[in-house]
């Protein structure tokens, strides 16, 4: 739509605002980094994959503490309230 046919001057039509900013960046690289980290997590049993999930959770809350001059517990409660931001918080949790 040209921008002289729309209701107020600046402004986006539906199309538009759903387009992204600038397009995604196609990378041979990263695509063949995906796939490959997908075989290798698909290779994995699922106690394997829960504890390589845990132990990388593990090595960021480490790594979160050692760049920001924190304790190991206060590391966790920081990126545990990050990760809560945004969120809407359910009735279920609060009838516990």
């Amino acid at each position: 739509m040209p921008a002289s046919a729309r209701a107020e001057p600046g402004a986006f039509t539906a199309e538009e605002q759903a387009r992204p900013y600038t397009e995604p960046m196609r990378s041979a690289t990263a695509a063949t980094l995906r796939r490959d980290t997908r075989e290798r997590s698909l290779a994995l049993q699922p106690l394997e994959r829960v504890e390589l999930a845990r132990r990388l959770g593990q090595e960021d809350a480490a790594r979160y503490a050692s760049v920001h001059g924190v304790t190991l517990d206060e590391a966790r409660r920081r990126l545990r309230a990050a990760g809560q931001l945004g969120r809407r918080s359910s009735c279920a949790s609060r009838l516990g």
